[in-house]
């Protein structure tokens, strides 16, 4: 089942996706894919192998796991593309980005999110 995803590139840039199967996501972040949750009905796929392959900083990426509380390490940050997707488990367990991350992740992107530096 074809289901819709956000990929934060690592220059910011935001885009809306479709994904039916796992070779369609390696192909977004250039590699094997490691999951990471955001929410109980949101997730995200970064390369497994980021560090190794010496991909960029994705500053926006980082900001999400911040923002999402998901537990990186202070001096960790995301290497490559994100990509977001939705978790339902009455549908196989992948769905479309839910509509309220997408819109939290675009205000982050659009800098209306802070983290409290003001």
């Amino acid at each position: 089942m074809a289901y819709t995803v956000l990929v934060i590139a690592v220059d910011g840039h935001l885009r809306s996706e479709t994904v039916a199967c796992l070779d369609d996501l390696q192909k977004l972040v250039g590699g094997y894919i490691e999951s990471l949750p955001l929410t109980e009905d949101s997730g995200c796929y970064v390369n497994e192998d980021g560090i190794q392959l010496q991909l960029p900083r994705n500053e926006l990426a980082t900001q999400v796991c911040t923002e999402f509380e998901i537990g990186l390490a202070p001096d960790d940050y995301i290497k490559g593309p994100m990509v977001v997707f939705g978790v339902d488990d009455s549908v196989e367990g992948y769905c479309d980005v839910p509509p309220e991350v997408e819109q939290r992740i675009r205000l982050m992107s659009a800098g209306a999110v802070h983290d409290g530096d003001d």
